[in-house]
């Protein structure tokens, strides 16, 4: 009896102990294949955090905080014994150091802008309010600077005859155009102003649209004037008008701006981009466009001009020159020829090329869809035998990249009426280049040691996180901090702001700055221009996020959303 006992017992234990074994297993493969999911669920997030779909940079910090979130403790015994969330989690910091790098440093929405490239400064005027605000792009090294306000007598009124426009005038403090006034501040910070309509020329009254900005230390108003065509066959031609007004003009209002006459571009033929103006304001004063001729180039030419690569195919090719000419004073412009097109057929789809002024150097950058980019130094020109012609040797710089042809198409802005935006600094003695890319902006730099070949900056096979369809891009005079601004109408500008300087992606990159650290940076960026640090409920959806983590960056105490 004892020994029948001892052997029921024996396979009661054996059977208890399949059975743990069993149920053990089963247990631990459940626990596996959730942390397999939820590894799965973490790789598509980050997925979508580097590739950053539409440029969306607030998205792409938001998932990579939640993926840090989510792996910041074990959510079971299996995962404390494998020490596989721990794993996760040290992969969940380094993609937000990859996509904390490439997102901007400053982001906001506002109802007018304006960049000091020289100074490092941006204007800012947000929507309804009666003030505007100086951003100084170096006041701390790292950190967010708090903007300098200075007062306006009342916000910007909507049925105002010229569009707000704010920014820096050589010579003068901030300058702001607002409600049809100009408003500036004298060395002891008075404010004055000046009544623009009555003084602007009759074509600048006529119920033309009058796009007014700020460049190269100078306020500038243009209109287009359309003409009526000499034959059927020539089409429709526009010329521009551009009325400029220094310190000097400002400080004498009225009376030093009525007599000034307006400089008049060359009109074109179709609906063309307006010219691009040079904006150095202690370099020649000037503005470019590009133009098709029709016909091919000389044979001795055409045999160094690139072809556009998008129209590679389309038969016949023209030459494309580039009109360049003085925005101080009416004189006749130079022509330099820089690549052969197709000539379109009706309205074309997009611009597949685009130009723009060094941000500090005496120099004009073309481009067309690819990765390369053609600097021509006009310090260095030559006289031509061809009449209205210089001959200026391209520099061209090849990128040195991998990645397919498609993705370094130019990218439209938002605008119709601007080229691709398109900035260039010079670096030493090598280039920094940036344009749109299908989800952010591509940007470049060549080296001392190789001028003719660029490489994508900091080496990260990506563009930087913003918005494809800005209408303006802009360097800082040293190259540093790389400026984008988007125009949404009626009334609205967004700006991005990339803080390029190896100092800040060092600090990024550095195993000894924190994830605290790196966190209140992100969640900076991430609040700065909507004011919570939430995911929106599609995303929640899209990206199985919990309510648990639905707000990576919650508001600080005491803020204000």
């Amino acid at each position: 009896m004892k020994k029948e006992a001892r052997r029921w017992v024996l396979a009661a234990g054996l059977a208890a102990l399949v059975i743990g074994v069993f149920l053990g297993s089963m247990f631990w493969q459940q626990a596996d294949d959730s942390f397999r999911n939820k590894a799965k669920i973490i790789e598509v997030r980050n997925e979508h955090a580097i590739n950053a779909f539409e440029g969306n940079f607030r998205r792409s910090l938001l998932l990579s905080l939640a993926n840090l979130d989510i792996t910041a403790a074990a959510d079971d015994l299996y995962e404390r014994i494998t020490g596989g969330v721990e794993k996760n989690h040290t992969a969940a910091l380094g993609e937000l150091r990859k996509v904390l790098s490439r997102a901007p440093s400053f982001a906001g929405r506002y109802q007018a802008a304006g960049f000091d490239p020289a100074g490092g400064r941006v204007a800012l005027l947000r929507q309804g309010e009666a003030k505007l605000r100086i951003l100084n792009l170096r006041s701390r090294e790292g950190g967010e600077a708090e903007p300098e306000p200075y007062d306006l007598p009342a916000p910007a009124l909507q049925n105002s005859m010229l569009r707000p426009a704010v920014g820096f005038v050589s010579g003068l403090w901030p300058v702001a155009l607002v409600n049809d006034h100009v408003y500036f501040w004298n060395e002891l910070g008075v404010r004055q102003e000046c009544n623009i309509p009555p003084v602007l020329p009759p074509s600048f009254t006529s119920g033309a649209w009058i796009r007014t900005e700020i460049i190269s230390g100078r306020l500038q108003l243009s209109v287009t004037e359309r003409q009526v065509p000499l034959t059927e066959r020539q089409g429709p031609i526009s010329s521009l008008r551009v009325f400029r007004m220094d310190a000097s003009d400002l400080r004498d209002c009225p009376g030093g701006i009525a007599p000034k006459d307006p400089l008049r571009i060359p009109g074109r033929a179709g609906s063309q981009p307006v010219p691009a103006f040079s904006d150095a304001e202690d370099l020649p004063q000037l503005y470019d466009y590009l133009e098709a001729t029709s016909e091919p180039a000389p044979n001795d030419l055409a045999a160094n001009l690139p072809p556009d690569p998008s129209r590679i195919e389309s038969g016949r090719l023209v030459e494309l020159d580039a009109v360049i000419g003085s925005a101080d004073q009416q004189a006749l412009p130079i022509r330099i020829a820089v690549g052969q097109v197709a000539l379109e057929r009706g309205i074309p789809e997009r611009v597949h090329y685009t130009i723009a002024f060094a941000a500090n150097a005496q120099a004009t950058v073309f481009k067309f869809d690819g990765p390369d980019f053609y600097v021509y130094d006009l310090a260095n020109r030559r006289s031509s035998n061809r009449l209205g012609y210089v001959e200026i040797p391209a520099q061209h710089i090849v990128v040195a990249s991998d990645l397919p042809d498609e993705t370094w198409r130019l990218q439209p802005a938002r605008i119709p009426w601007v080229y691709p935006p398109f900035a260039a600094a010079k670096v030493g003695q090598h280039w920094r280049a940036a344009w749109l890319a299908p989800n952010g902006v591509w940007a470049v730099e060549s080296s001392d040691r190789d001028p003719g070949t660029a490489e994508l900056l900091f080496k990260i096979k990506a563009p930087l996180i913003g918005e494809p369809d800005g209408a303006k891009l802009q360097f800082t005079r040293d190259g540093q901090f790389l400026v984008m601004q988007r125009v949404q109408f009626p009334s609205q500008v967004f700006v991005r702001i990339w803080d390029l300087r190896p100092s800040r992606q060092a600090w990024i990159e550095d195993p000894n700055t924190t994830e605290q650290e790196l966190r209140t940076a992100a969640c900076r960026i991430v609040r700065m221009e909507a004011g919570d640090g939430a995911f929106d409920e599609m995303a929640l959806k899209l990206f199985q996020i919990d309510a648990a983590h639905r707000e990576p960056c919650p508001n600080p105490k005491g803020a204000q959303s």
